[in-house]
């Protein structure tokens, strides 16, 4: 599979038009919304050809889809830099071209299909890159791959599946102390232990602690401090939230 992207010029014409292109989300593939705009909306890029994968499409609810297809992405594109994988045109042309059909799936397009719904999932649509990353439905499977994937595990892909519940990618991944491989195994790792000892992980629990890791971040060096010192830090953070989460 050659990895295409979507040049400057269509990709604007598109964003800037979507009150009058959103019905075209709804066709089976982007022939009518390049007829609509008598344009080819999609080019090949000198990225090495990937073999050829899809997604799975198949499951009742989609987001239990998220973690394997995460790994498929993942593991098709792991020479992107992230400056390349922070580029919109090329995550905006693999949500137009090759997976399409995936994205209508996952985000339910058919149903919602609204501007900010097709903004967000095909497009970038967040308030800043980083939101936009974590929102566009095939960036987001690839940067939650490069940020939790670790082959100093046992199993690499461990602290993959327990990013890919919602609320810890929403306000783990996104927060910009993410981008420390350290603190992301630690905060990732000490949430998926609290939950197996029946411990309430919210998503009010989980905006406190990225909160608290900020502040933390504003006292010590996270990325310098020992692993096992971080994770007590945030595992305690949690255990005494507890007493503080709204019924």
């Amino acid at each position: 599979m050659k990895i295409p992207l979507i040049p400057s010029t269509p990709l604007a014409q598109i964003k800037g038009n979507l009150a009058q292109l959103t019905e075209f989300f709804k066709a089976e593939d982007c022939s009518q919304l390049e007829s609509a705009l008598e344009t080819k909306l999609l080019t090949n890029t000198r990225f090495p050809e990937v073999k050829d994968f899809t997604l799975l499409t198949t499951a009742d609810k989609p987001n239990e889809t998220d973690f394997e297809n995460t790994k498929m992405v993942f593991s098709s594109m792991p020479f992107l830099t992230p400056s390349q994988a922070s580029d919109e045109r090329l995550w905006a042309g693999l949500c137009l071209g090759p997976f399409w059909s995936y994205v209508k799936y996952r985000w339910n397009i058919d149903k919602k299909c609204t501007i900010s719904n097709i903004r967000a999932h095909f497009f970038f649509g967040g308030t800043s890159t980083r939101k936009s990353l974590f929102r566009n439905a095939i960036a987001r499977l690839w940067w939650t791959g490069k940020l939790t994937y670790n082959e100093a595990l046992p199993d690499p892909w461990m602290i993959t599946k327990s990013a890919c519940n919602g609320t810890i990618a929403n306000y783990v991944l996104e927060a910009n102390f993410s981008s420390t491989p350290t603190i992301t195994t630690a905060c990732i790792t000490a949430i998926t232990n609290a939950q197996a000892q029946n411990l309430q992980i919210s998503k009010h629990i989980v905006g406190e602690l990225a909160k608290y890791l900020n502040v933390l971040g504003g006292t010590y060096l996270l990325d310098c401090m020992p692993k096992d010192r971080l994770y007590q830090k945030i595992y305690r953070k949690i255990e005494s939230l507890q007493e503080t989460t709204p019924g």
